[in-house]
């Protein structure tokens, strides 16, 4: 849903939405209003970007870097471990305007 021009979504973790993202990088994709698009994370792994069991590696590899959101907010669990990543995160979410019971649309 759009609010203001903007359409948030959240990416899942793991390898169920693999599928998904690699079908929103093929061609007849890449015309939807990507620079209107904020990309969060519900989950991530407590690894390094470039592990391969990383979320936002995943997504990266598989559709990040075939279209151009507005914005991307991946999780930086890896760098600041699970409790101080999760923290910040959730500054994050709060700064943008998202709150604990979902977006606030």
């Amino acid at each position: 849903m759009a609010r203001r021009g903007v359409f948030r979504a959240a990416i899942s973790g793991g390898r169920t939405p693999a599928a998904f993202l690699r079908r929103l990088a093929r061609a007849r994709f890449r015309s939807l209003p990507w620079n209107k698009t904020e990309l969060y994370w519900v989950d991530e792994r407590c690894v390094p970007e470039d592990d391969p069991r990383s979320n936002y590696g995943l997504a990266r590899a598989a559709f990040l870097r075939r279209v151009a959101p507005a914005k991307v907010f991946p999780m930086h669990a890896g760098r600041r471990g699970p409790d101080r990543g999760a923290a910040a995160y959730e500054a994050l979410l709060r700064r943008r305007g998202i709150h604990r019971s979902g977006f606030d649309f």
